[in-house]
């Protein structure tokens, strides 16, 4: 199974940090996302989601859950159950639920494109905060030292922000698989 990465993303074919809360605080991490989340469309019909079990789950909150799971290098479905008991920006984001691992693991693939396009957006509003403001820093926290994303990447070279929720999708899709095996 893959464990939580470090915040280094050599060697897996990506220009921003597996952890992007090396570079920004949670708190602003979480608004990103919750903003990109709340710009993807869902069928007027959309009910809970959930395995027949009797335990659902709004979608809404599951797409958010994740989005920000593989934007801090969080992605493997049984890492991130686990994650909910011991975070509390995982709780906060799962409304205090807790949906198991094949709840995860199932809408990951059922909504894959949804969660790609959430990724994409919240990767992309990270790089524009830090391009808007060359000296960013979160000022939600005076103590918190963020670091510059240009410590991973050309700052005149903008990332496939697509390419990189892709290759995060895949390496959520990898942990899984590994977990499976073992």
């Amino acid at each position: 199974m893959v464990a939580n990465h470090d915040s280094n993303s050599a060697g897996t074919g990506l220009c921003l940090p597996l952890d992007m809360s090396a570079c920004f605080d949670p708190t602003f991490l979480v608004t990103l996302v919750l903003e990109s989340a709340q710009s993807i469309e869902w069928p007027s019909y959309t009910t809970n989601f959930g395995l027949g079990d009797g335990k659902s789950y709004r979608p809404q909150m599951l797409l958010t859950l994740l989005t920000y799971c593989y934007a801090t290098g969080h992605f493997g479905s049984q890492e991130i159950e686990a994650g909910i008991e011991r975070d509390r920006t995982l709780r906060y984001l799962s409304a205090n639920s807790r949906p198991d691992w094949n709840i995860l693991r199932r809408f990951r693939r059922l909504n894959r494109e949804r969660i790609e396009q959430c990724l994409t957006s919240t990767l992309a509003h990270a790089w524009e905060s830090q391009a808007a403001d060359p000296d960013f820093k979160d000022h939600t926290d005076p103590g918190y030292l963020s670091c510059s994303l240009s410590r991973w990447t050309n700052r005149m070279v903008i990332p496939d922000f697509r390419e990189e929720a892709r290759q995060r999708l895949q390496l959520a899709i990898q942990s899984d698989s590994m977990a499976l095996d073992e």
